[in-house]
């Protein structure tokens, strides 16, 4: 097998004839124009036969990539995908013209030849894959939020007696986090590798994953804690048995092949070295307080059509707390609740969360909007109001899953350890680890 490196999360794995594209984002934005890569860089896409999605954040998923890419040879493509109770990846796809074929979780899909493909579930939305043939096990987790040993044990129960070859993995943090917590979330995804190692034990781990920057002018504060490639293999030299594999764009790599890292990594640190040289994007329109409510008003109405309404008050009682916000483009206060909407202030209140009111608006347009809204760290805020707001919103990301809160949907969250991931984001929040 051969890997041949793109950017971020995305590479080509090649087996004989056979080639898969892995979670093609290669350029553009993301999470709200508050994500960009490095560098973007022309690939040879050609030949592809397979296009695997890992999961639906836009630096994964790209919808531009997958509308303006193969158009005279969708058919010959099959894209890879896990299993949903909705359907919309697949719906979205094979509209488009390409192949799908959806891959139960923890079970081995023969693809062709002896090339296999093995996807497991991570909640609320993730995936990791192995890919194996005769010769070699690839297995990417990606950003796949594996703090939990007890995740980590289960892919190598899956995996079984399988020697891994190469384990591809995140190695920094991506979303919002105050101050000293930026700093912990990056040490902790150093860790995260160290205990995959621990685990799973791979010949070789490529760190992947993580090559992006917060590029918003209100976001870029984040990268003061981002660990760089240095960063990286100076604590994983240290730290885990498995040789460390860096690729640059466009790079092949023969696996198990003896790999000299130091090109590689001074290509990447050019871009950490100078980030603050590095494009910025700026804040789009403002949206004027009426225009807020009307699309408050379309959101929540989204909502009421999707969940029980008695489980729905339930759920704003206990995670629908008042949150106060300072709309700065627009000079104006508010506070915010799930069910009784936007109240505006006359006064400044004692604490609040700073942002625009794009922002805002963009939560209220999609239901993952909650989810880049925490990605994008596009605000100023502590971890309290931040968590507060999260929280009483995560029902839309819900819904964006398929997972609703009606009598019926039970079963859904006593699924892949979903229960107790909500439960964590219950009681400790988004903002921080464990």
């Amino acid at each position: 097998m051969n890997i041949t490196f793109l950017n971020h999360a995305s590479y080509i794995l090649e087996s004989e004839n056979t080639k898969i594209l892995f979670d093609p984002y290669l350029y553009g934005t993301a999470f709200n124009n508050s994500w960009k890569l490095f560098n973007e860089e022309k690939h040879d896409l050609t030949d592809i036969n397979y296009i695997f999605f890992s999961h639906e954040h836009p630096d994964h998923f790209s919808v531009d990539f997958i509308k303006n890419h193969f158009n005279e040879k969708r058919d010959e493509i099959t894209i890879l995908y896990q299993e949903t109770y909705d359907k919309r990846i697949k719906n979205f796809c094979s509209k488009l013209g390409y192949n799908f074929l959806e891959l139960p979780n923890y079970k081995e899909v023969l693809l062709e030849n002896d090339l296999k493909i093995t996807l497991g579930k991570v909640p609320f939305y993730d995936s990791w894959v192995m890919v194996s043939n005769s010769d070699h096990n690839i297995l990417n987790v990606n950003d796949c939020v594996l703090e939990d040993p007890s995740l980590v044990h289960t892919i190598k129960k899956i995996s079984g007696d399988s020697k891994i070859d190469v384990l591809l993995t995140q190695f920094s943090y991506a979303g919002f986090a105050e101050y000293e917590q930026r700093s912990i979330n990056a040490k902790s995804q150093l860790e995260t590798i160290k205990l995959q190692d621990t685990i799973l034990k791979p010949k070789n781990i490529i760190p992947f994953a993580s090559f992006i920057y917060f590029a918003h002018k209100e976001s870029f504060y984040m990268n003061d804690f981002i660990n760089t490639p240095e960063i990286t293999e100076n604590f994983l030299k240290n730290n885990i048995s498995g040789n460390t594999v860096w690729l640059k764009p466009n790079e092949k790599w023969k696996v198990n092949e003896k790999k000299e890292n130091h090109t590689s990594i001074d290509y990447w640190m050019e871009f950490y070295n100078n980030i603050n040289s590095l494009p910025k994007v700026d804040s789009g329109e403002s949206v004027e307080i009426s225009e807020l409510e009307n699309k408050y008003q379309k959101y929540i109405s989204r909502i009421k059509s999707k969940n029980n309404r008695f489980l729905l008050n339930i759920y704003n009682i206990v995670l629908g707390k008042y949150v106060t916000m300072h709309l700065y483009d627009i000079d104006t206060f508010i506070k915010i609740n799930l069910l009784k909407g936007i109240i505006t202030l006359q006064n400044k209140p004692e604490n609040f969360i700073k942002l625009h009111s794009e922002t805002l608006a963009f939560v209220f347009d999609f239901d993952f909007g909650i989810d880049t809204f925490s990605v994008s760290a596009r605000f100023e805020s502590d971890a309290e109001l931040f968590n507060r707001f999260c929280q009483s919103f995560a029902i839309g990301e819900l819904n964006n899953t398929g997972k609703y809160l009606k009598f019926s949907n039970f079963y859904k969250f006593f699924q892949q350890g979903v229960l107790k991931r909500l439960i964590n984001f219950i009681t400790i929040g988004p903002g921080n680890k464990k």
